[in-house]
């Protein structure tokens, strides 16, 4: 008997396994995918720094974001990337921040 539960849990344990690391793999796809698109086409140091963790907490670190976490991080990554001045890079933080994470709203 105790043969058997132990063969069932190795059954399933390999079996959600895989289906985790096929879901990681996707994910990392996503987050590279984001890389190339948004983060080579900066120009703006700190532009490139928060483009880089907008990707990661999109498709890496996204368990627990709201949608307005998920909304902020996409203004960043549609409008910063074409930053090139560390002046505009700020500028498009805060307008994000503002439209998104305020508590005003």
């Amino acid at each position: 008997m105790n043969d058997l539960i132990m063969t069932g849990y190795m059954v399933c344990w390999l079996s959600c396994s895989s289906v985790w690391a096929a879901g990681f793999a996707e994910q990392r796809e996503q987050y590279n995918d984001c890389i190339l698109t948004y983060v080579s086409a900066a120009e703006e140091a700190a532009a490139i720094t928060w483009l880089t963790n907008a990707c990661r907490e999109l498709y890496l670190d996204n368990i627990l974001l709201t949608e307005k976490d998920k909304q902020y991080y996409q203004c960043l990554l549609e409008f910063m990337s074409k930053s090139s001045r560390l002046e505009a890079t700020l500028s498009i933080k805060q307008a994000c921040q503002d439209r998104y994470r305020s508590f005003l709203r």
